[in-house]
Parts: structure tokens; sequence; C-alpha cells
């Protein structure tokens, strides 16, 4: 599924698919922290591929890819914040940076920086 939720490799179906399939898995097991526990591979799966993944759908112009990427975003963290802190920062960050990259005018940008 986390190759199915790569924006650069498929369209945006496939996409809206694997993170329907995603936020439907996450939201219905009792205990991710414990499975990604058991299977390391399918930590590291979702520490690297999933997230960088969900960081570039985040981006989308298209509102029902970016709500279900929000979604299974918070499913994730929600259940395996442990092991995501630094994806975690990277994702605030990059929120972060969006926005005040859209909301402050050019004169008023460089006089906060």
């Amino acid at each position: 599924l986390a190759a199915l939720a790569d924006p650069l490799r498929q369209d945006n179906s496939i996409c809206i698919l694997a993170l329907t399939l995603l936020n439907i898995t996450l939201e219905t097991m009792s205990d991710v922290d414990a499975l990604s526990v058991q299977f390391p591979r399918l930590l590291s799966v979702m520490q690297n591929d999933l997230c960088r993944n969900l960081l570039r759908l985040s981006t989308s112009q298209d509102l029902s890819i970016l709500g279900l990427t929000l979604r299974v975003i918070f499913n994730l963290f929600n259940g395996i914040k442990d092991h995501l802190k630094v994806q975690l920062e990277v994702f605030i960050t990059s929120v972060h940076l969006r926005i005040l990259s859209s909301s402050i005018s050019p004169q008023t940008r460089e006089r906060v920086w």
C-alpha cells in the first residue's frame, strides 16, 4: 500500500484507493504499535516509504487526497507515535513552512526573516 500511495508513480485514483485502504487498516487495528514491533520490516516501510509518500501527498491540490492524507497521518502517528518522532517533526515543519510561505506577503516576509 505504501508503494500505491506514491504520487510520483501512481495517478490520483490509485492514491485515493491506497489512502482509503491504509486509513481503514489503521482505524480497525487494535494495536498498531505492537504489530510494528513484531514486524520490524513493516515498521521500516511505515517510517520511510509511507511517511515520504504521505508528505508528498500532503502538498496535493486535490482536497479529497489532502483530506485522506491527513486522516492517514493522524491515525499513523496516533498508532505508532513512539516510532515516528522524526517523521512527525518533518511533517509539522513542512506544514508550518508552507503556511508561512503562502500567508505572508513578500514585504512582511522580509521583516520577519
